[in-house]
């Protein structure tokens, strides 16, 4: 499995670094884990799940293919 730190999470799927803090402390999207240190890491699933999600334009798709 491939982790990303939050900076390169963010660029993959094209939101703000701020915005996945922000998603992470209200529960949105919580990071797969945290380092020792308090550090964010996402995994490519995550990534995939996500741009899947929003791959119509912003709208939420509800399939389950």
């Amino acid at each position: 499995m491939e982790f990303y730190t939050i900076k390169e999470f963010s660029q993959k799927i094209g939101v703000h670094e701020n915005t996945l803090r922000r998603w992470d402390k209200t529960g949105k999207l919580v990071p797969h884990h945290k380092t020792i240190g308090g550090h964010r890491v996402y995994s490519q699933e995550q990534a995939d799940n996500y741009l899947k999600a929003f791959s119509n334009n912003g709208v939420v798709s509800t399939s389950k293919s």
